[in-house]
């Protein structure tokens, strides 16, 4: 029984090369040209044990390659992500300064409307002394002319 292997240079006939990205499928067909160049010169049986370590290789590259790719979809999203929440941080430190400014202006006018009290009040209180001191004179000079007319 003679076993033989039919090597084929065409990546895109065999269903397993389907899958694979176009930079290991160019590489496959650049070792099938180098294996073909091997079985000319030497047969089958000088490339029987290379070729599944090559196929191994070329798959492990692969699956390499595709990682990569995820990984740089991933690392776009995380960087898009980065982005929302550097726009959103900015918003919000932004509104955060003018809901501070606001404040500061509510309580200087808090203050300023305190310290107009405060004088209103010490004006109303120095005018009530004024008129106790007037009413306790009225109240005086009415007792006095009582006591004159008595």
């Amino acid at each position: 029984m003679l076993s033989e292997t039919v090597y084929s240079s065409d990546v895109s006939d065999d269903p397993r090369s389907a899958g694979l990205s176009p930079r290991v499928a160019a590489l496959a067909t650049n070792f099938f040209d180098e294996l073909q160049v091997l079985i000319n010169a030497y047969g089958n049986e000088a490339v029987d044990r290379l070729t599944p370590m090559i196929v191994s290789v070329l798959e492990n590259l692969d699956n390499a390659f595709s990682e990569s790719h995820d990984y740089l979809i991933k690392l776009e999203e995380v960087d898009e992500d980065k982005q929302q929440l550097l726009a959103q941080y900015e918003r919000e430190k932004q509104l955060r300064k003018i809901a501070e400014e606001k404040y500061l202006a509510v309580e200087d006018n808090l203050e300023e409307d305190k310290r107009e009290l405060e004088n209103q009040l010490e004006s109303n209180n120095k005018q009530s002394r004024q008129l106790d001191g007037k009413c306790k004179a009225l109240i005086q000079q009415g007792n006095s002319l009582i006591e004159i007319s008595l």
